[in-house]
């Protein structure tokens, strides 16, 4: 049997890249036996296409990890927590009465294309001093160390759309993304208590229960084409300011894997992405 270089798996919400490395030689007893590696991780509450690189090509691994993405992604506003996504000790801020317009929404978007440079999210596997970030976080030591920072190139960031959701749905909406993980029992992850779900449970549980259940909260929708190492969580943020108030990474789903090539006069994109 000729083996393709890589495949494109699709990863859902709770899965980890080796489970679905795992249920596709399930499903696929021809390569159950052949080696194979993911090029590029995506978080827990994350989902979308995962490349992954089978047999010798998985020797090839660091020529793949740089490879331009494209996103769509859902930002809450109003709400933020320590991991920058749902999965994350949240607070809430100061609440817009009303859907950003428009206007503000693009001009938010647009001061967060060309070449940004972002720190890395605390709960991120960066690794300073051999470390890797989210221990710091999950020691509480985060304050101690310079957090590292990326440059990244955002070549498009567009609005997709606006919808309100009442705090009463949104928080089921939540408890059903954060119990879609599978209980963590390995030892070797203890510090970080399953997720730190019990905590991350009563939280929003208390935050639920002082405020009113028809409070709406607004949720953005967009598209991004970005380079490799790009947070979508930190983008969520970003937006969040610059429409002054927090936002948080709802949804992030990874729709391309491939080469963002600028083609045309000065100025013009033009998709095409090519592996």
């Amino acid at each position: 049997m000729k083996l393709p270089k890589y495949l494109l798996l699709n990863k859902e919400v709770g899965e980890t890249p080796l489970e679905v490395i795992q249920d596709y030689k399930r499903d696929n007893h021809a390569f159950a036996a052949v080696p194979m590696a993911y090029a590029g991780r995506l978080d827990p509450l994350a989902s979308g296409q995962l490349l992954i690189l089978v047999g010798d090509e998985c020797k090839k691994l660091t020529s793949y990890t740089g490879l331009d993405k494209e996103y769509e992604f859902e930002v809450l506003l109003g709400f933020k927590t320590d991991s920058a996504d749902l999965l994350g000790l949240g607070e809430i801020g100061v609440l817009p009465k009303a859907a950003p317009t428009k206007q503000e929404i693009s001009k938010a978007a647009s001061s967060l294309e060309g070449k940004q440079r972002f720190s890395y999210p605390a709960f991120s596997s960066k690794t300073v001093n051999g470390k890797p970030l989210f221990q710091y976080a999950l020691e509480g030591t985060i304050d101690e160390i310079e957090i590292p920072t990326k440059d990244v190139m955002v070549f498009e960031l567009k609005h997709l759309g606006t919808r309100e959701v009442v705090a009463n749905d949104l928080f089921e909406q939540i408890s059903h993304k954060i119990e879609s993980i599978k209980p963590v029992t390995e030892h070797q992850k203890a510090l970080g208590n399953d997720f730190r779900r019990p905590e991350i449970r009563k939280r929003y549980s208390d935050i639920s229960s002082q405020i009113d259940k028809d409070q709406k909260f607004f949720i953005l929708r967009f598209r991004c084409v970005c380079s490799s190492g790009t947070y979508m969580r930190t983008l969520a943020q970003m937006i969040g300011q610059r429409l002054g108030t927090y936002g948080t990474a709802f949804s992030i789903h990874r729709t391309i894997i491939g080469q963002y090539v600028k083609l045309g006069p000065i100025g013009f994109w033009k998709k095409r992405y090519t592996l």
